[in-house]
């Protein structure tokens, strides 16, 4: 029940927090291998989805 771009997307946001989560890319580099057209385009992306920005997630996450 969703759009082929709403799919695409929610493919990319996982695979964002997996690469984030190993610590071995920074958001530029995520966002440029997952095939955004710049970082400010994919953090947007990325804060609809998620709720906050890649790199306030990653902050979030390595606090638990």
């Amino acid at each position: 029940g969703m759009t082929i771009g709403k799919y695409r997307d929610s493919l990319r946001i996982a695979a964002a927090k997996e690469m984030l989560e190993s610590g071995y890319f920074s958001v530029t580099e995520i966002a440029l291998q997952l095939g955004y057209c710049d970082v400010y385009h994919f953090s947007k992306i990325f804060k609809h989805y998620v709720g906050v920005s890649p790199s306030n997630w990653i902050n979030n996450k390595q606090i638990l």
